[in-house]
């Protein structure tokens, strides 16, 4: 094996294992509550009322070969904040934001469409804060509550413990985060 090649593969695997740790990070910070709500958080800037996006299944280098595998639109309040979510094709779904008089996200209401566009699901989700901290998340089905994240801070406001309970699996999961 060439010595010259050696950095060159321990920098490729030093981005692929840090590649892997902040998927597996981005995959938990939204598992747990952590919406993308805002303009900025779509980094977007200026008074815009919504935006459309597109996926396609790729086939060659040939747009016209492609199929449509999503589309989604977004809107948004004059405060800059997503009120409306839709997307189309193999999700149909379409979610509604609420907020408080804070700009807090209150609520998120989820509908679950069949092929047939008849309603499969209604989910519900309600968050709780004390000042600006969100202290609990609690996910309805229908009418009945599936599960609920309580989330604990520190003195400095990090989220250091995030506690799911499940109560339909009967199952309940905690992760502690360490900064």
């Amino acid at each position: 094996m060439n010595l010259k090649l050696i950095p060159f593969i321990i920098l490729l695997l030093l981005l692929y294992v840090n590649n892997i740790f902040c998927q597996k990070y981005e995959d938990l910070d939204k598992y747990y509550g952590k919406k993308d709500v805002t303009l900025s958080d779509y980094k977007l800037k200026g008074k815009i009322k919504s935006f459309s996006k597109t996926r396609y299944d790729l086939v060659g280098y040939n747009r016209k070969d492609s199929s449509i595998l999503e589309t989604a639109t977004y809107y948004f309040n004059p405060s800059g904040f997503l009120t409306f979510h839709s997307d189309s094709l193999y999700n149909r779904e379409r979610e509604y934001y609420t907020y408080d008089g804070n700009n807090r996200l209150i609520n998120i209401q989820t509908i679950l469409f069949n092929p047939d566009y008849s309603i499969r699901n209604t989910y519900k989700n309600k968050f709780y804060y004390i000042g600006g901290l969100c202290i609990k998340r609690e996910n309805y089905l229908g009418d009945s509550i599936a599960s609920y994240n309580t989330y604990t801070y520190d003195t400095i406001n990090n989220c250091i413990i995030i506690k799911y309970i499940d109560s339909y699996d009967k199952r309940t999961e905690t992760n502690t985060i360490l900064y």
